[in-house]
C-alpha cells in the first residue's frame, strides 16, 4: 500500500501542475471585469487572487476594495472582510453599500449584533435599501 501511495503522489503533483495557471488581469477595469465574473461564477477565490494585487497597487479604489470585500465574505472571511469594509468606510461614510456589506462580514464571522447594527447604519443613509431591510427582516 505504501508502495502505491509513493507512486500516486508524483502523479498528484503531475496533474496538479499539468492544470493551466490562471492568467490575471493586470489593469483595474480588466481585473474588476474578471471579478465581477469569477463571483457570479461562485469562484470567490479567483477574484480574490485577481484583485489583491490591484488593491496593492490602487490602495485609494473603493471599487477593487468593495469587490474584495464580497470575495473575502463569499469566502467566510469575515474578519478580514470586515476589516477592509471599514477602511472603505472610512473613505466614503454616505455609501449605504458599504455598510450592508460590513454587516454581512460581521454575519459571516458570527457577530450579528454588529452586524444588525451595520445594517440599521446603511437604514439610516439611505431608509428604502432593501439589501439592508432584507437581512433585517423589515418589509
Amino acid at each position: 500500500m505504501a508502495a502505491q501511495d509513493a507512486n500516486q503522489q508524483p502523479e498528484a503533483a503531475q496533474v496538479a501542475t499539468a492544470q493551466p495557471r490562471l492568467e490575471l488581469p493586470t489593469s483595474v477595469p480588466e481585473g474588476l471585469k474578471f471579478a465581477r465574473r469569477e463571483l457570479r461564477a461562485k469562484n470567490p477565490a479567483a477574484a480574490e487572487a485577481a484583485l489583491r494585487p490591484l488593491l496593492d497597487q490602487n490602495a485609494d479604489d473603493h471599487h477593487i476594495a468593495e469587490l474584495l470585500v464580497q470575495a473575502l465574505i463569499d469566502q467566510r472571511k469575515g474578519n478580514e472582510a470586515a476589516s477592509l469594509a471599514q477602511r472603505i468606510i472610512k473613505k466614503r461614510p454616505k455609501r449605504a453599500l458599504y455598510r450592508v456589506l460590513l454587516g454581512d462580514a460581521y454575519r459571516v464571522s458570527g457577530a450579528m449584533t454588529a452586524a444588525n447594527a451595520a445594517w440599521r447604519e446603511a437604514l439610516e443613509l439611505e431608509p428604502d435599501n432593501r439589501e439592508a431591510m432584507k437581512r433585517l427582516n423589515q418589509p
